[in-house]
């Protein structure tokens, strides 16, 4: 029985090691192009679940900065919206997923008309209940963003 304990404290330390790797790329992708692009291939390669369909979205949205071309900007921006939406659709509690999404709201430029979930979202960030449950990496990313803005 003990053992069985070990091995689930392992497998929730690696979990969270792995989100908090993600997380990292993100920010990174961010402000750089190429980690940006990279980033993009590694989520397609892995398996799609709903958060990991949310991130491929979230930094498609973010990396359109990155183009010059204005269409392709665009295109970049739509369909990561597309993606990040439907993600969140599909766990709409996934206080992860609306982190992403509510950072990028707050910094869309406004003629992109992609604020309408500002509110929900940053009520779910800073309820108490949500952020109970989530591990010390995410609280911290979620006070500094809200904290920001």
């Amino acid at each position: 029985m003990r053992a069985i304990g070990c091995i689930l404290f392992l497998i929730s330390c690696v979990s969270t090691q792995a989100q908090k790797t993600l997380r990292e790329e993100y920010s990174q992708a961010i402000e750089e192009k190429q980690v940006a692009i990279a980033f993009l291939k590694t989520l397609q390669q892995m398996e799609q679940t709903p958060r990991i369909e949310g991130y491929q979205g979230a930094v498609k949205m973010i990396s359109a900065k990155h183009w010059i071309n204005p269409f392709k900007k665009l295109s970049y921006f739509k369909e990561g919206k597309q993606q990040l939406d439907n993600a969140i659709k599909k766990v709409p509690k996934d206080i992860e997923l609306r982190y992403l999404r509510y950072g990028i709201q707050k910094n869309a430029p406004r003629f992109l008309n992609y604020s309408s979930n500002l509110e929900a979202d940053k009520k779910m960030l800073t309820d108490k209940e949500y952020l109970k449950n989530t591990d010390e990496d995410l609280r911290e990313r979620i006070e500094d963003i809200i904290d920001n803005f």
